[in-house]
């Protein structure tokens, strides 16, 4: 196929039919072409061939003017909508949007994803125009729906309970949804950490707003040193029952984590790392906190749905 010039020669027709076959099959539109048993060529690139299409420009202007382009990439159509009035789209070739698709289903067959995420290519293109990379979807997977699928019960039944997420389906609905993964998955995770380990633990339940800001103070945390933190609030409402009294006149859960681990005193991952550095003498702050701030009630809110 030439990049100039017009052809009038039957041989030459079939030349440049023949490569531009090449070029649509490579571009996953092999139905603008049909070559019979007899090796004869037709179908709509035939037509526009023999009308003096012999060029890769004059073969793209045509291609995108086809249902089956629209049908195919959508997506780049709309995305240069946008792009006419945000200079900040980047609109993609149809070479990145099959890489994309590509990797897209790798990663979500890689991570054992419900086929009905990645199945229809319009689900894809949806975090394409969400100008989502494939390295933050792959954290997404990785570090959301991989790790919600291996939590310990309790804290899988919080998400649940928090995000009203039940099923596999749900699940990875909530972590491929763009603005879930704009927030950070993490955010989400460590919520549902402190208030499946709060129950584990048998301070009481905590609503989502109180885990939520709970998460929010506690920062990057680990697994292991959010079981630190709630390890320390259980000791201190421990600590507050002293001589039997009822359990209306202890700390509530809430107040033990304001007191011993989240206080307004304590809002930095800084401070915090000070408290289970020194966790040993938990209880006995505890009990003193119990009687100088006995007037505490409940945990700061913060953080966003």
């Amino acid at each position: 196929m030439s990049d100039t010039g017009t052809t009038t020669d039957p041989e030459d027709f079939n030349a440049v039919f023949r490569a531009m076959a090449t070029v649509l099959n490579g571009m996953g539109l092999g139905t603008l072409f049909t070559v019979d048993a007899q090796g004869n060529p037709g179908g709509p690139l035939w037509a526009q061939v023999q009308n003096g299409v012999d060029t890769g420009d004059e073969l793209l202007y045509w291609v995108e003017t086809t249902p089956q382009f629209a049908a195919n990439y959508g997506v780049i159509l709309r995305m240069r909508q946008k792009a006419a009035t945000d200079p900040l789209v980047t609109v993609p070739s149809m070479a990145e949007v099959r890489q994309y698709r590509q990797s897209f289903t790798s990663l979500a067959q890689y991570y054992r994803m419900p086929p009905e995420f990645y199945d229809q290519v319009t689900d894809v293109d949806r975090l394409i125009e969400q100008g989502l990379s494939i390295n933050q979807i792959q954290a997404s997977m990785e570090e959301g729906w991989q790790q919600a699928r291996t939590a310990p019960a309790p804290v899988i039944d919080a998400f649940r309970r928090y995000y009203g997420v039940n099923g596999d389906a749900q699940l990875a609905a909530f972590f491929l949804d763009p603005d879930h993964i704009e927030a950070g998955m993490g955010r989400y995770l460590t919520a549902a950490r402190f208030g499946g380990m709060a129950a584990q633990m048998g301070l009481g339940e905590l609503s989502r707003t109180q885990a939520e800001a709970a998460a929010n103070l506690a920062g990057d945390l680990s697994t292991a040193q959010i079981r630190d933190v709630m390890g320390t609030a259980a000791t201190a409402q421990r600590a507050s029952r002293p001589g039997g009294e009822e359990p209306g006149t202890a700390l509530t859960t809430q107040e033990a984590l304001m007191d011993v681990a989240l206080s307004a005193d304590i809002t930095t991952k800084e401070r915090l790392g000070q408290v289970l550095a020194n966790r040993a003498g938990a209880a006995r702050e505890a009990g003193e906190l119990a009687v100088s701030q006995a007037g505490v009630s409940g945990l700061r809110t913060g953080g966003t749905p």
